[in-house]
């Protein structure tokens, strides 16, 4: 699907085989890369529940500017399109006051 728009997909399957994560930083399955796009960091999620837990841990994750994060849901099977939420894309400023907001949190 992103390899026909021209997106360089990769995902941690060729790791070893007794390898217990097979995610980035045990949240994304995918990292899609495209000129003058945003760095794409993609978690799919399919029917067997746990949704609304990793959407709270992805949009609570901190990104770098240039990164961007989504969240795939397959509802009626892989057949079908997935719904996809994005949950930010970094900017700057962005970036920079979630930082010192988790910074605040924990010195209290």
């Amino acid at each position: 699907m992103l390899e026909k728009d021209g997106w360089r997909v990769d995902n941690k399957c060729g790791m070893s085989r007794w390898s217990q994560n097979r995610d980035f930083w045990n949240l994304f399955d995918l990292v899609a890369l495209k000129s003058d796009q945003p760095l794409r960091w993609i978690s799919i999620k399919g029917k067997a529940g746990g949704y609304q837990i990793n959407r709270k841990e992805v949009k609570g994750f901190i990104m770098p500017v240039g990164n961007q994060k989504e969240l795939w849901r397959f509802t009626k099977g892989l057949k079908y399109p997935p719904k996809i939420e994005i949950l930010n894309t970094a900017t700057e400023g962005d970036t920079v006051n979630k930082c010192r907001n988790k910074i605040s949190e924990k010195a209290k």
